[in-house]
């Protein structure tokens, strides 16, 4: 600002200096920032509100700074100290899948961070996924399919160690925190059963001499078998026999497991026989292939169940076929039951690409029904619609 001597008298730009001179020496005043306006508890209400947005999509968050609530702590300090003081953002867990070129020293950065997670969650229950940690393969980033490349033979056992040894790692960290287990889903294939056995070993005959089971607390299990894991040789000769032994001893043992899920190949569904279906209120069940009669069977096994899925998930007609003309050629028939003891407990019944979907309404007694999900490809059946009518009329 500039003053004309002309026009301003001494006394009056003594003055204006003045001014100028308090008003100079006043310090500016910061704007202010979101941490100062924003409580604590709001900040920390957005921030499982984030989370909620990664959960509706995955059940269990791989940790990544590029996704919540990871990310949450690299904003700033109060941010930070929010994030870890909000027990909830830490409760679902699923470890990354890294390469097998990972160093001992990665393995344990990576178990410290898993640790660190799940101690942020204070004392609530956990909900974690199990899948084998390491790849054996490259991702193409295209389709996310696997590249098998050709390893030689001490390239694959090498590869084979250090992915025992990422597993025997994140196994350890997720076992000290297995009394807070509350949903647990589980992808086994050839390899990661044998590294969750010594577990369930130790487990069971921990139990033996009277300490809780690990787990003791879980309520809900998902377990997935890789197509790798073949329980039988061509000879008929068991394989894995040890790990399924103890694996299926295991979930007989946890006392408060309500939900079960179980997507297998068939051959490994005949080992469940002993499973407590009985007593278990929601029951999935997912075998790669859908069999009438042993299904029907599962099915009349879960006496309290209150919901029931059965989702075949290999689709199509050609299998079908195959399997019918094996039936025929061999001899093989299933004479449907005349009747079945009622389920009155069941309320939601779901019947995804099995076969013979109408012999399910045929033989089925279920008074309690709510909802009949139905998803078939033969819709073509011209009894379809007396079938339904006559199962619906005896669901009222």
């Amino acid at each position: 600002m500039q003053f004309s001597a002309a026009s301003t008298s001494p006394a009056k730009r003594a003055r204006i200096s003045n001014i100028m001179a308090e008003s100079n020496s006043e310090p500016a005043k910061p704007s202010k920032s979101i941490n100062d306006v924003l409580p604590i508890e709001l900040l920390s209400s957005i921030f499982q509100f984030c989370k909620a947005g990664v959960t509706a999509h995955e059940a269990y968050i791989t940790p990544t700074t590029r996704n919540p609530p990871l990310l949450f702590l690299f904003v700033c300090r109060h941010w930070n100290d929010v994030a870890k003081a909000t027990a909830s953002l830490w409760t679902n867990l699923s470890p990354p899948r890294y390469k097998i070129e990972m160093s001992s020293e990665k393995v344990r950065h990576m178990c410290k961070q898993l640790s660190n997670w799940l101690s942020y969650s204070r004392a609530l229950p956990l909900h974690l996924g199990l899948v084998r940690p390491a790849r054996l393969y490259n991702i193409d980033p295209a389709t996310g399919e696997d590249i098998q490349e050709d390893l030689s033979d001490d390239e694959l056992e090498y590869a084979q160690s250090a992915a025992a040894e990422q597993a025997k790692a994140i196994l350890e960290v997720f076992s000290a925190f297995e009394r807070r287990w509350r949903t647990m889903s589980i992808i086994f294939d050839d390899l990661f059963i044998r590294d969750f056995h010594p577990y369930l070993r130790q487990s069971l005959e921990a139990a033996d001499r009277g300490k809780p089971v690990m787990g003791a607390d879980l309520r809900h299990l998902n377990i997935k078998f890789g197509e790798d894991i073949e329980p039988r040789s061509d000879d008929g000769t068991r394989l894995y026999q040890p790990e399924l032994d103890d694996l299926f001893q295991w979930i007989l043992s946890l006392p408060k497991l309500e939900s079960l899920a179980i997507s297998a190949q068939a051959r490994i569904l005949d080992y469940v026989d002993a499973f407590p279906f009985e007593k278990i209120k929601f029951v999935e069940n997912r075998p790669y292939y859908s069999d009438f009669e042993k299904d029907l069977k599962f099915i009349c096994r879960c006496t309290s169940a209150t919901r029931i899925r059965l989702r075949a998930t290999r689709e199509g007609n050609d299998w079908f076929e195959n399997i019918q003309s094996l039936r025929v050629a061999g001899g093989q028939s299933f004479e449907l039951p005349k009747s079945l003891d009622p389920m009155p407990n069941l309320t939601f019944l779901e019947l995804v690409s099995v076969t013979q979907t109408l012999d399910y309404l045929r033989c089925l007694n279920l008074p309690g029904l709510r909802c009949l999900a139905i998803e078939t490809d033969e819709e073509d059946d011209p009894e379809i619609c007396e079938v339904l009518e006559d199962f619906i009329r005896s669901a009222e």
